[in-house]
């Protein structure tokens, strides 16, 4: 406090300063200082004190600058810089981060980020690839749909031929024809297959359920539409009806041979496939069921997979992955919801609230 108010004080007062040496206690020293002089003096020790605490602290601020410019601020500047670029030519290998060897949250990120960016550029690498298959199947699909016509009409008449060993190949000829269309029709289809907008409106599954079961009925399968009359959801009713219609026809050959031809000219019952819907806790549950022999597990992993799911030979593996992408376009889910000896059922979750 006396220092304090010796500093403020404008006066030119003595200060008289009394004290007993340590080693003398019967002596007494006594002290007189100038109150100006000693004011002055102090205001020379405050402003050295000043003018070193902001050196001190310039240093210090200096040094944190430093340090967080190189730890933190640069390589989040060549981390977003990296990402930009990247954006701008993703197909640019070498735009692709090396590993790093940072052990904190920035070289997470920055390990990260690589494995992104290689994943992005191998994605669109395999798009184009798949891209440049699609238009060349493009330009040759007209041809090749007339030929393989043309085969099947010319087939159709050997099965009709004098000759029976003419007519006893015939059949296997008219088989492989089939499964020709079939996947040049699918791949054609999967090929198409492009972002679009999908044109949703009120669509009575019912009937949907009902033509699906008639476009696919084949000799010894029984269909069974077990969606209730009237139950309507909101979706695309092309896009719904190629899904069921794919799960359907899948499960149909699983279960017949050459898609549903007689054997023998007998007709056996081979088993049943149902379509059935329910709405449950604002989604719509879509059950397509089967009493087929089941899904083998080598398929059962890659089943909505392009060209990898077929359960039978000469099949394109294509019906279970376009109905997944359909699926996914409508913001649902489709999934392998039970497969063994007795039967085969698949699950789609729409949502939405049945209208």
């Amino acid at each position: 406090a006396n220092a304090w108010g010796t500093v403020f004080s404008s006066g030119n007062d003595l200060i008289q300063v009394t004290g007993a040496p340590r080693y003398a206690a019967d002596q007494n020293v006594d002290i007189i200082v100038s109150q100006a002089a000693l004011r002055r003096d102090l205001l020379l020790y405050a402003r050295n004190i000043l003018a070193l605490s902001l050196v001190i602290s310039s240093l210090t601020a200096a040094l944190v600058y430093w340090a967080l410019n190189r730890i933190i601020v640069r390589p989040v500047v060549r981390l977003t810089h990296d990402m930009a670029a990247f954006e701008a030519d993703p197909d640019r290998e070498a735009l692709i981060r090396s590993q790093s060897n940072r052990k904190d949250e920035i070289g997470a990120a920055e390990r990260s980020l690589a494995a992104m960016q290689r994943g992005i550029h191998d994605l669109l690498n395999e798009r184009r690839r798949l891209a440049a298959l699609g238009a060349g199947i493009s330009k040759i699909s007209h041809d090749l749909r007339n030929i393989l016509a043309s085969a099947q009409l010319m087939s159709d008449r050997l099965a009709r031929s004098d000759d029976p060993s003419v007519r006893k190949l015939s059949p296997r000829l008219i088989s492989a024809l089939d499964r020709a269309i079939v996947l040049s029709r699918d791949t054609l289809a999967f090929g198409g297959m492009e972002a679009r907008s999908l044109t949703k409106a009120p669509v009575d599954l019912h009937a949907l359920a009902e033509e699906v079961l008639e476009d696919t009925a084949a000799i010894g399968v029984k269909p069974e539409n077990l969606v209730t009359e009237g139950f309507l959801v909101s979706a695309d009713r092309t896009q719904l009806y190629r899904c069921l219609f794919n799960l359907v026809r899948n499960a149909i050959d699983a279960m017949t041979p050459q898609g549903g031809a007689p054997i023998d000219g007998a007709e056996p019952m081979l088993g049943s496939v149902s379509i059935s819907a329910a709405a449950s806790d604002g989604e719509i549950i879509i059950t397509v069921a089967d009493t087929g022999p089941g899904i083998p597990d080598y398929a059962r992993g890659v089943l909505f997979e392009p060209f990898k799911g077929s359960q039978k030979p000469g099949g394109s593996g294509l019906g279970a992955a376009i109905a997944a992408e359909i699926i996914r376009a409508h913001g649902g889910e489709i999934v392998l919801a039970a497969s063994d000896a007795s039967g085969t059922q698949f699950k789609i979750t729409l949502p939405g609230a049945a209208l």
